[in-house]
């Protein structure tokens, strides 16, 4: 199992420095920088950063997204910290959230087109998106892309194209219907399912009481308020997920719809992922416990056992909403990470 931490809301570019060295000596293996630009510095600038910080981990966007950057720009982007950071580059890529932006959100095929897109002009070959047709003349070689996705098209498509998957959650029946869709992708690709890394992305906080958590955890993410519109889909990719949550516990998936709808009924986008709004108090203990790794390290280490029995091969951890981001950074790496690897 490998580790990972989000972070770069609320962050200055000193912070983004001091806290990227804490991450990589907690140990961790990997680092994102988000891209909310109404909220945070520039994604690639904090990259930078954090790459001229560190020596070990790899460095990626945690995520960009093709309406509000052209792939070409990501791609270059991403390479051009390449080779900053010595080959610890990596791109990260989803639709795109629709806070914060001035444009909606790609569709899945926009994400694909994208994709493709990247994987040719980072070869050097002609390729086109969007009306913009050209290759790289310095790239070379493809970065490792990974597809930040949580509905069966998205990942689907990560499963076909992408070298990872990141999606929100940390349930492990729930990633195991994740893990379903990815090898559906690939299989349709002629891939081997196994070679996608699949990143579970949650908050991973360390107490004795998970009551301590649930000022921070309430905060993140947006996503609580669209889960209900998520399971309440008739696909059948989605049909067969609600069974999944039920077999694991009998009503579990109706109760996440209506905890949800409870949530999205509620919710001010404007005031998105932010501590002490009035919003996370209609946050259930079920929507927090669904998304985050809380409680004792022993608790934590089981949940992470259970999850790489369903074929997740990274945590990747949140800061956005924590009060003591270093602090919890250290007590996962001393406390988890290094009794995992121990």
């Amino acid at each position: 199992m490998k580790f990972s931490v989000g972070m770069g809301i609320p962050m200055t570019l000193a912070e983004v420095e001091s806290e990227a060295k804490v991450v990589e000596d907690a140990g961790f293996d990997y680092v994102t920088l988000v891209d909310t630009p109404a909220l945070g510095r520039d994604m690639n600038i904090m990259m930078a950063v954090a790459a001229n910080a560190t020596n070990r981990v790899r460095i990626g966007q945690g995520v960009a997204d093709p309406m509000t950057m052209h792939p070409m720009y990501i791609a270059n982007s991403a390479a051009t910290i390449n080779e900053l950071s010595g080959g610890r580059a990596f791109i990260g890529i989803s639709v795109g959230n629709p806070y914060y932006k001035y444009r909606p959100p790609a569709t899945v095929a926009e994400l694909r087109d994208a994709i493709v897109f990247m994987k040719h002009f980072m070869a050097g070959e002609d390729a086109e998106f969007a009306g913009v047709r050209c290759a790289s003349e310095w790239i070379g070689e493809p970065l490792p892309i990974y597809v930040a996705a949580n509905g069966p098209r998205a990942l689907q498509v990560g499963g076909e194209l992408a070298d990872g998957v990141i999606s929100l959650g940390s349930l492990p029946a729930h990633m195991r219907w994740v893990r379903r869709q990815i090898e559906i992708g690939a299989e349709r690709a002629g891939r081997n399912p196994k070679d996608v890394d699949l990143w579970t992305r949650s908050m991973v906080y360390v107490c004795d009481d998970v009551a301590e958590a649930r000022r921070e955890t309430s905060a993140f993410p947006s996503t609580y308020a669209n889960v209900h519109q998520l399971l309440s889909r008739s696909n059948s990719a989605i049909v067969e997920l609600r069974a999944m949550l039920d077999e694991w516990q009998p009503g579990y998936s109706q109760s996440l719809i209506d905890d949800s709808k409870s949530f999205f009924d509620v919710f001010d986008p404007a005031l998105a992922e932010r501590l002490d709004v009035p919003h996370n108090e209609a946050v259930s203990n079920r929507l927090i416990n669904h998304f985050h790794l809380i409680g004792r390290p022993e608790q934590i280490i089981e949940r992470i056992g259970e999850l790489h029995e369903v074929g997740v091969t990274t945590v990747s951890m949140t800061t956005y909403t924590l009060i003591d981001r270093p602090g919890m950074i250290q007590q996962v790496g001393s406390k988890v990470i290094a009794q995992l690897r121990n």
